[in-house]
């Protein structure tokens, strides 16, 4: 997963950060090839209808595509669901475009201009809000029912934040530029099938390494649990021919039901930080190199934004040399409730406004808030994991365990070490953007080796639970000692 997993009740998938990575990505790979000399051809076909001259004037002073006095610009960026007639059939493509379409996946971006920072707020899409109209009802709807312009008033309405900028993504963009990639190699933990006809979603991938299209790669992404409904020969789910007593209608169920590792949220948030990884390292490939004007224009025909052709890639420009890992991505914190039958997510006022401080504002101090830690004792000395996380708490940081480290848990570091005879303190993060954090709490604690995770990515997977917090400190005898306590437990 790679980033800040802020804790809602599901912890919803936010696919808005795949997106803006999608986008990102394509176009920082054309400014680089751009300043590697690629064909005049290319850098023309690129600049569209200002040509050449219009690229070559943005990469030389990229900065100068945005208002001066701000160093900062925040934008939008909200997934289109696929459009839905009033009978809850899905339009083919090409029609029903804006018509009965939610937003499945909203994030704000903000880029700092000057620092060459990303950072990315993700907004779960059954944030329940209120409209303009006085009703009650989840963010993912507004877009559907009052349009472009209530949505982005009822973003800014939330965050306090009024965006610079938005942009939307067609359902189907991801798996378009994977197509025009020539397709991209991924890894599995395990076979995935799931079948759903009513939304175009047919999943069917085995265990290991392999290369997906297009499809594939939609599928891949948007996986979360193993089809549990026997199907006709349509793809459709069974009908029983009544309904619960909500109303529902009933469906007739698998009598074996195959599981696979890959259920869950946080491994689909998993895969999808994969796939961008993939289709980053298959669009600077050699043979893809020569067709970025093709791939830029497959891009933006996937977007509506109010940012011109030269600002996007202004930001290519600007962006090229950021690294994936140094993104920061979070997602607002809240509980889920039902209410009136419905499945609404209530946002925690404190820890939004933390998350907006941190990733909107760039004050850094917000970050401990909002950096999730676990604390684990890899000694047989007792009473150092609570000491230690007790310690971190008071300097804000939220501490999600303390306890003994576990052979699973210790698997995941890398260690040989077993979970009762580590020597040194190790301080792990999953990400390059909480390496600031992850020296704050060496620095805190005294002391501790620090360690960027090189391992799979089993996150969500049984026995790896602690894969949901950014950085893991694991103790060893060096600082257990000073933490040890007469407590019985640890």
């Amino acid at each position: 997963m790679g980033s800040t997993r802020f804790k809602t009740v599901q912890r919803k998938s936010q696919g808005g950060a795949r997106r803006v990575a999608l986008i990102v990505t394509l176009l920082c790979s054309a400014a680089l090839a751009v300043l590697g000399g690629l064909a005049f051809r290319t850098i023309h076909n690129i600049g569209g209808e200002g040509g050449a001259k219009s690229v070559i004037e943005t990469l030389r002073d990229p900065r100068a595509k945005f208002p001066a006095d701000k160093s900062r610009i925040n934008i939008i960026v909200y997934g289109k669901d696929y459009d839905y007639d009033s009978m809850g059939n899905r339009f083919t493509q090409g029609s029903g475009q804006g018509r009965g379409s939610r937003t499945d996946s909203i994030v704000v971006a903000s880029l700092d201009l000057d620092r060459k920072t990303i950072s990315l707020l993700s907004i779960p899409r059954d944030t329940r809000i209120e409209g303009e109209d006085g009703k009650i009802g989840k963010i993912n709807a507004v877009y559907r029912n009052h349009g472009r312009e209530s949505f982005l008033k009822t973003v800014t309405n939330l965050l306090g934040v009024e965006p610079d900028y938005y942009v939307g993504i067609k359902s189907d963009a991801m798996g378009k530029v994977v197509d025009t990639l020539g397709g991209v190699e991924v890894e599995t933990l395990d076979a995935m099938e799931y079948v759903d006809a009513h939304a175009g979603l047919h999943i069917n991938l085995p265990k290991g390494k392999q290369v997906v299209n297009g499809e594939q790669a939609i599928g891949f992404a948007r996986f979360r649990e193993a089809d549990i409904y026997e199907r006709d020969e349509k793809g459709m789910p069974i009908y029983l021919g009544y309904k619960d007593r909500a109303g529902n209608p009933v469906f007739k169920r698998r009598s074996k039901i195959v599981h696979s590792e890959e259920e869950g949220d946080p491994r689909r948030m998993a895969r999808q930080q994969q796939l961008i990884k993939a289709m980053a390292k298959r669009a600077t490939s050699g043979a893809n190199l020569f067709q970025l004007d093709h791939l830029v224009n497959v891009t933006l025909e996937q977007l509506e934004t109010n940012l011109d052709r030269m600002q996007i890639f202004a930001i290519a420009a600007l962006f090229r040399t950021a690294n994936p890992d140094s993104i920061v991505t979070g997602t607002l914190q809240g509980h889920g409730e039902i209410r009136g039958g419905t499945y609404m997510v209530i946002l925690d006022k404190d820890k939004k406004k933390a998350a907006v401080d941190w990733l909107l504002k760039g004050d850094e101090t917000a970050a401990n808030h909002l950096t999730v830690v676990s604390v684990e004792n890899a000694t047989e000395i007792r009473g150092a994991a609570r000491r230690v996380g007790d310690l971190l708490k008071q300097e804000g940081f939220d501490v999600a365990h303390m306890g003994n480290a576990t052979h699973a848990s210790t698997a995941v570091t890398g260690s040989p070490t077993p979970p009762s005879g580590a020597e040194s303190t190790r301080i792990i993060y999953v990400k390059a953007s909480f390496a600031q954090r992850a020296q704050r709490i060496a620095e805190l604690i005294g002391g501790g080796m620090l360690e960027k995770s090189r391992v799979p990515d089993h996150a969500g997977v049984e026995g790896y639970e602690h894969e949901l917090s950014d950085i893991r400190v694991i103790l060893g005898r060096d600082l257990a000692v000073k933490y040890a306590t007469l407590v019985t437990e640890r």
